[in-house]
This record gives C-alpha cells, sequence and structure tokens, in this order.
C-alpha cells in the first residue's frame, strides 16, 4: 500500500487556492503577474505550466 504524504490535497478547490497563493507569492517576489490561471494549472496544461516556469527561470538564471 502507497503512503500518502502527511499534507494531501484533495479536492480541485483546494489545489486551486493552492496554486492561487503561489501565484501571489510569485507577484510579491516581483515576477509579473501571470498569465496561466490556476485552474490551467491543475488541470496540466502544458502551456500554462511552462509559461509559469520560464518566469521562474529569467528571474533567477543569474543567481546560479
Amino acid at each position: 500500500m502507497k503512503k500518502r504524504p502527511y499534507f494531501y490535497l484533495q479536492s480541485f478547490e483546494e489545489k486551486v487556492a493552492n496554486v492561487g497563493l503561489a501565484f501571489e507569492l510569485m507577484q510579491d517576489a516581483g515576477l509579473p503577474k501571470p498569465k496561466a490561471r490556476p485552474e490551467d494549472i491543475v488541470n496540466l496544461d502544458l502551456k500554462s505550466t511552462l509559461r509559469v516556469l520560464y518566469n521562474l527561470f529569467t528571474k533567477y538564471k543569474h543567481l546560479s
């Protein structure tokens, strides 16, 4: 039997709220508001996910 992590998000709404919080934190860190919607990320939309990752990469690529 596979063990679940301690904190496990089950509902779609919980997942969307979590991604929304991540977007808010990204804006607080100086990133532009993501064009993707939290729902797109939760629904595993590849283009939306890659856009968010690219924004993170371009912001922090100089820190390597």
